[in-house]
């Protein structure tokens, strides 16, 4: 009992000291954009659904993290397990359709690790549909049905951030070509290199420009210029990742964090557009994320 707590105590201080709060913005701003379609008007359904999906992430990411490891530490399994299936736990209470999205997920998220040895597409795609479940997720935690997650809309919000999210994972394993390549895991940039890697990344980029695009509430100019910024932002990020000379573990945080930094602005400007009176709210959630992208920046360099 006592070793157990012990070991549980280390894992928080080793979570707290590697969690990069950075990619916590990743889960919310996805379930943001879903929840922003519920007709669910009540602040404590919004704070409580809001605080499970930011958390999510970084139980769902130091999970694979683990399990992508040759030894395996599996308290730490455990514990992030246990972390994913209460947030999971949360949202079905509200909701109790969530137990089915949440189930797949986490069941999906299990499964990655294995998956990432046998297929090339197995990181972006597949993740890429495990995180697109997060809209759907958010859609019913603010009072949606389960028939209005087919909605056109929500199509297209599913479409564009499996391809954002794709990106972002794809320009994330860039600096790890060598370590996969040992590793026998077959990513894209571990098999195609990193130019035709970038390539590949410049197709998603455009097919999340060109599926967010049919979804913006182009009436509203703040989640327009929201939007357009984003874009830009995406945009630049391969224009870096393509005429850099830091390749490898020494890849530009510049093209890390301009990928994260469109992705979460993509879907800042879903949301504000269908509920314009979260506008406080999502200048107070950027700059959140703005300063936890400075840290890690700024911990990067020292």
């Amino acid at each position: 009992m006592v070793a157990s707590i012990q070991n549980t105590m280390a894992y928080i201080r080793s979570f707290v000291t590697n969690l990069r709060l950075e990619l916590l913005f990743v889960s919310a701003s996805c379930a943001l954009a879903g929840m922003a379609y519920g007709s669910q008007t009540n602040r404590l359904y919004f704070l409580v659904s809001f605080l499970a999906f930011f958390l999510s992430y970084g139980f769902g990411k130091s999970l694979t993290d683990e399990l992508s490891k040759p030894q395996r530490n599996f308290h730490t399994i455990k514990v992030n397990g246990i972390g994913l299936v209460a947030c999971a736990a949360v949202i079905a209470i509200i909701n109790p359709w969530n137990i089915i999205f949440a189930g797949v997920s986490i069941l999906a998220l299990c499964g990655y690790v294995a998956l990432k040895k046998k297929s090339l597409l197995t990181g972006p795609i597949y993740l890429g549909i495990v995180i697109a479940l997060l809209p759907a997720m958010g859609l019913l935690s603010m009072g949606g049905q389960l028939a209005e997650t087919l909605r056109p809309k929500l199509i297209w919000l599913y479409v564009f951030t499996i391809f954002s999210f794709g990106n972002l994972l794809l320009m994330s394993q860039l600096k790890a070509i060598q370590t996969d390549r040992k590793l026998g895991f077959k990513t894209i940039p571990a098999i195609l290199g990193w130019t035709k890697a970038v390539i590949v990344g410049d197709f998603f980029v455009v097919l999340s420009i060109a599926a967010a695009g049919m979804m913006i509430n182009y009436a509203d100019t703040f989640a327009l210029l929201v939007f357009i910024a984003g874009s830009l932002v995406g945009i630049a990020g391969q224009i870096a990742a393509h005429i850099t000379s830091k390749r490898g573990k020494n890849v530009s945080t510049f093209i890390i964090s301009t990928t994260l930094r469109s992705f979460v602005l993509w879907h800042v400007a879903v949301f504000i557009g269908e509920r314009s009176e979260w506008l406080i709210f999502a200048c107070a959630f950027y700059f959140l994320f703005e300063v936890s992208l400075k840290l890690k920046v700024n911990s990067d360099e020292n």
